[in-house]
């Protein structure tokens, strides 16, 4: 999927009768860590995954989240740079998801960004828009 369709997402999708959205956030993992494997030094996050992106599936109103709906990707755009990943682990129940990775390129905290979720059941797939969010990170 494009840049531009991902920005063009809803940020509240009704399904099975629910108005679902999406909570999240987007940061940097700063924190001082030692690499263990010589080889991983020259990748560009050192073997690490300092980018994590927490993802709620939420309804309005006093309701349960519609069977099976899970959230199974994420994607980060900012002005200079597009970046995605899988939401690790299997569906829960609650909705939250979380993704960690490498974007591969200099990022840095402080920045504009918008996250785009795909999530969907066994019969549709569709995608959620954040809000706009600073890139927060934790030193």
């Amino acid at each position: 999927m494009n840049r531009e369709a991902l920005l063009a997402a809803p940020f509240e999708v009704v399904v099975e009768g629910v108005l679902v959205t999406v909570e999240t956030s987007a940061y940097l993992n700063l924190m001082p860590t030692e690499v263990v494997d010589p080889e991983q030094l020259s990748e560009p996050c050192r073997g690490l995954k300092p980018l994590i992106v927490p993802v709620a599936l939420r309804v309005l109103e006093e309701k349960d989240l519609p069977s099976g709906l899970v959230a199974d990707s994420v994607w980060v755009i900012g002005e200079d740079y597009f970046w995605s990943a899988r939401l690790d682990g299997e569906g829960r129940l609650d909705g939250n998801r979380i993704a960690r990775g490498c974007p591969g390129f200099v990022i840095a905290p402080g920045q504009q960004v918008f996250v785009i979720v795909k999530a969907g059941d066994e019969m549709d797939e569709f995608y959620l828009r954040s809000s706009q969010q600073i890139l927060g990170a934790v030193y």
